[in-house]
């Protein structure tokens, strides 16, 4: 059984739920991407954090940071290079 998720801090309230490639079909792949993987890649890409600042700024480890940003940056490049949609979920 896997340890229960560790709260983490998250600033970042984005008023944009979704982006959809310009050329859509009906039933469009979705890629979801979670508040807590956005927040992580906005603390990376525009704040220039290291993980371990990262991670402090998120209330997790450093290696838990580094996982998150890297599964987010894994969803972001599938969405682009696919052309799938990429939706932002909230975290509860």
């Amino acid at each position: 059984m896997p340890r229960p998720k560790k709260q983490r801090k998250i600033c970042l309230d984005p008023n944009i739920k979704c982006f959809i490639p310009e050329w859509t079909k009906d039933d469009i792949e979705t890629v979801e991407i979670f508040c807590d993987e956005l927040e992580a890649m906005k603390l990376v890409n525009l704040e220039w954090l290291n993980m371990k600042k990262g991670g402090e700024k998120m209330w997790v480890s450093a290696p838990t940071f580094n996982r998150i940003v890297s599964l987010a940056h894994k969803k972001v490049t599938d969405a682009i290079i696919n052309g799938k949609a990429l939706a932002i979920k909230k975290c509860e």
